[in-house]
C-alpha cells in the first residue's frame, strides 16, 4: 500500500482490494479446513469451487457497472466495471490452480446434456469474431466460460443431497448479499432509490428476479432441512421480489414457490404462499407510494412495457441472418442500426428471441437441448425418487423423499426461470446471477438424474439388457445419457 500512487487509490480500487484480498483469505482459510479435516480430493475441490461460485455472486452485487450502451460501445466503462472483470480473472486463475493436478475433472464439460453448455459457449466464443463489440463480448464470454466450467467440476464433486444441500446453501447467502447490498447502498440516498423504470426500485425487473429466487431456495432448503430460519430469509426474498415490483417475477416466483409445495405434498401450504404474496402485495402497494404510484400510472400493457416493439424490429433482421446470428451480446448494441424507442433496449426481452438474434441457429439448438436435457433429468429423478413399494428400509426411503424434495425443488427454479424468460433476458445473455442460476438447475438436474440411479432396484439394472447402465451404477464418477 505504501508504493500505491495515491492517484489510484480511490474507493472503487479500495473496494476491489478488498474483495481480492478477501477472496484469497477466504480460499486459504478454505484450503486449510479441509486439510486439517483430512478432507478427500473431491470434498476439497467441491468447497473450493463454491466458495469461488460465492465470491462470483458476492462480486456481482458489490461492483456497481451499470452504465450508458453508447459509453460501453466508445470504451468508456466504468472502474467498477474493471474490478469486477479483475475478480473474474482471479477466481479463473485460482480455479486452474486447483485443477492443475486433477485436470480429469474437465472431462465433465463433455458429459450427457451438460456438453450443451460447454458447445453453447464455444459458439459464443466464435461468434466474438464478428459481434460489434468484440471486447465487451469477449470478457463477458471470459465469465461464461469460466462458471460453465466451475459448474462442471461441481457434477462429479457434488456425491450426495448434504452436498448438494451445501450448494443450495452457497447460492441462497450469495444471492443474499448480492441481493440486499445494492438496495441498502441506495438507501443511502432515499431518493435515488426509486429511480428505477416507473418510480420503482433501481433495476426493478432484476431485483424482483432475485427475491423470487432466493424465496425458492429457501422453501427447498426448509423442505430438506426444517430448520426455521431459512423461512426467515425466504420471507426477505419475498419482501423483495414484491417490493420492487416486478410485475412478470411475482407471477413467476408465486407459481413456482406453488408448485414446490404441491409436488411436496403440501397443497394447503400452496394456497397458503399464493395467500400470503396476495396480502405482502396489498401491504406495499398501501404502504410505498412509489409502487401504487406505478402501479396506478402504469400504461404498458398493450406492449408489454414496450416488447412488443423490440420484438417487431428484431424479426426482420433475425430472418437476414438466420444461421449465424450477428455476435455474442449483438442485441446490447442493436441502437447502431436501428432508431426509435425500441432500440434503447439492451436486449430482446426474450431469451429465446435474444439466443437467436446473437448467435442463429447455431446457438438456438443448444439451448434448446439444455432446457430438454433439464426436464429429462428431472422427470427420470421425480419418477425414480418417489419411494416404490421394495424399499423396505427406512433409511432408504428418507434417502428417496430427500432426493424426491431436491428433484421437485430444482424443477420449481427452472420454472421460475423459464416464465421469466419469456419476457426478458434470462438465459443466453450475459453470465450474470440468472444465467449462472439456469446453468446450474443443468448441473444439478445431472447431479439428481446420476443419484436417483441408486434407487433403481439391481434387477431392474439387468433387466435392460444394458452392461453400460450397470457399469454407470457401480462408478460414482459416470453419469448416463438417456
Amino acid at each position: 500500500m505504501a508504493l500505491w500512487p495515491p492517484s489510484l487509490l480511490t474507493g472503487d480500487t479500495i473496494i476491489l482490494l478488498v474483495v481480492v484480498v478477501g477472496s484469497l483469505a477466504i480460499l486459504y482459510v478454505g484450503l486449510a479446513v479441509c486439510r486439517a479435516t483430512m478432507a478427500d480430493t473431491d470434498s476439497t475441490i467441491l468447497r473450493l469451487s463454491l466458495l469461488i461460485w460465492f465470491v462470483l455472486l458476492f462480486a456481482e452485487g458489490l461492483f456497481d457497472r451499470q452504465g450508458d450502451e453508447v459509453d460501453t460501445y466508445k470504451g468508456l466503462i466504468t472502474d467498477q466495471a474493471y474490478g469486477e472483470a479483475i475478480v473474474w480473472v482471479v477466481a479463473a486463475v485460482i480455479l486452474f490452480v486447483v485443477l492443475i493436478p486433477h485436470l480429469s475433472y474437465l472431462r465433465f464439460l463433455f458429459s450427457n446434456y451438460y456438453k450443451w453448455a460447454t458447445i453453447y459457449f464455444l459458439v459464443c466464443l466464435g461468434s466474438i469474431a464478428y459481434t460489434p463489440d468484440k471486447t465487451y463480448s469477449l470478457a463477458w464470454c471470459f465469465k461464461l466460460g469460466l462458471v460453465v466450467t466451475l459448474l462442471a467440476v461441481c457434477i462429479p464433486t457434488v456425491s450426495s443431497v448434504d452436498k448438494a444441500i451445501l450448494f443450495l446453501r452457497i447460492s441462497l447467502w450469495g444471492a443474499l448479499v448480492f441481493t440486499l447490498v445494492p438496495i441498502l447502498i441506495a438507501m443511502s440516498d432515499p431518493e435515488g432509490v426509486f429511480n428505477g423504470a416507473g418510480g420503482r426500485v433501481i433495476d426493478p425487473t432484476l431485483v424482483s428476479q432475485k427475491g423470487a429466487f432466493i424465496l425458492l431456495l429457501a422453501m427447498l432448503l426448509y423442505a430438506l432441512q426444517k430448520k426455521k430460519h431459512v423461512l426467515v430469509l425466504g420471507m426477505i426474498g419475498a419482501g423483495v421480489m414484491v417490493f420492487a415490483f416486478g410485475k412478470t417475477s411475482i407471477v413467476a416466483g408465486g407459481l413456482s414457490a406453488a408448485l414446490m409445495s404441491v409436488m411436496q405434498g403440501r397443497r394447503k401450504a400452496a394456497l397458503w404462499v399464493v395467500v400470503g404474496l396476495i396480502v405482502l402485495t396489498v401491504v406495499i402497494f398501501l404502504t410505498v407510494p412509489q409502487v401504487s404510484q406505478y402501479a396506478s400510472s402504469y400504461g404498458g400493457t398493450d406492449t408489454l412495457s414496450g416488447r412488443t416493439e423490440v420484438w417487431a424490429m428484431a424479426f426482420p433482421r433475425i430472418k437476414q441472418r438466420p444461421i449465424q446470428g450477428y455476435g455474442y451480446l449483438a442485441s446490447h448494441f442493436i441502437w447502431l442500426s436501428e432508431r426509435g424507442h425500441a432500440a434503447e433496449f439492451a436486449h430482446l426481452h426474450n431469451s429465446f428471441l435474444d439466443v437467436t438474434y446473437n448467435l442463429g441457429i447455431i446457438g438456438l439448438i443448444p439451448m434448446l437441448l439444455m432446457h430438454y436435457g433439464i426436464m429429462k433429468n428431472l422427470r427420470n429423478t421425480l419418477r425414480r425418487s418417489k419411494a416404490p413399494p421394495a424399499m423396505s428400509n427406512s433409511e432408504e426411503r428418507k434417502s428417496s423423499r430427500s432426493l424426491y424434495l431436491l428433484g421437485a425443488g430444482i424443477l420449481a427454479l427452472y420454472v421460475n426461470l423459464l416464465i421469466n424468460g419469456m419476457l426478458t433476458t434470462v438465459f443466453g445473455g450475459r453470465a450474470t446471477f440468472l444465467f449462472m442460476s439456469f446453468l446450474a438447475v443443468l448441473a444439478l438436474s445431472e447431479i439428481v438424474n446420476r443419484e436417483s440411479l441408486s434407487l433403481i432396484p439391481r434387477g431392474g439394472l439387468f433387466s435392460s439388457g444394458s452392461h453400460r447402465q450397470m457399469r454407470t451404477r457401480v462408478s460414482p464418477y459416470s453419469v448416463p445419457s438417456f
